[in-house]
């Protein structure tokens, strides 16, 4: 990479072009190979995510293949993974209310949203706090408390059971009980450390 573009290590090709905001789009395999790709905002779960406002969709583009598939039927937000083949959003609501749901790799929507507390996603993520989806649980920070949810969209732990859920790793989340105690709960619910 330098000021006029990028090339390879013994190719002459170079890629030059560059979008609006002064970016060239490629995309950078595990072999070395660079190659043209299309203008992204950011990477998620291995996919190239391009926010359209004016459309109010999103496009997740996989650069293996090339294939891009759209959602459109809400405009997210914010964009998080949701475990290794899954993204989490984040939707407004008209009512000014921000709602949760998980998507497919294929950007399906797993279920329909549901209400959850905003918070700030991008200190949430950090800190570990929040609305978060890892090992197939939605952790719900909403006004009644946390819950945890399947990706169907089904309650697996009631809001109000423990005061914090921390995110699931490896089958196991941190949750803190009524005497003011974390706890180590599998992703059904069951503690499995005390």
């Amino acid at each position: 990479v330098n000021g006029s573009g990028i090339k390879v290590e013994g190719s002459d090709t170079g890629y030059y072009e560059y979008d609006d905001d002064g970016y060239a789009y490629v995309v950078i395999r595990s072999d070395g190979k660079v190659e043209k790709a299309p203008a992204f905002d950011e990477i998620i779960n291995g996919m190239l995510v391009k926010r359209d406002r004016e459309k109010e969709s999103v496009s997740f583009t996989d650069p293996a293949t090339g294939k891009t598939a759209t959602f459109s039927k809400y405009y997210p937000v914010y964009i998080d993974t949701a475990g290794k083949d899954n993204f989490l959003i984040m939707i407004e609501g008209a009512d000014g209310k921000y709602y949760y749901t998980v998507l497919d790799k294929k950007v399906n929507m797993l279920f329909e949203p549901v209400a959850g507390n905003q918070g700030n996603a991008v200190y949430q993520r950090s800190a570990g706090d929040g609305t978060n989806a890892s090992d197939g649980r939605l952790v719900l920070d909403s006004s009644d408390g946390y819950s945890v949810l399947d990706y169907t969209g089904k309650v697996i732990i009631p809001a109000g059971t423990y005061s914090e859920i921390k995110p699931f790793n490896s089958g196991i989340a941190w949750a803190k009980n009524s005497s003011d105690q974390y706890v180590g709960i599998d992703v059904n619910g069951k503690v499995v450390i005390s």
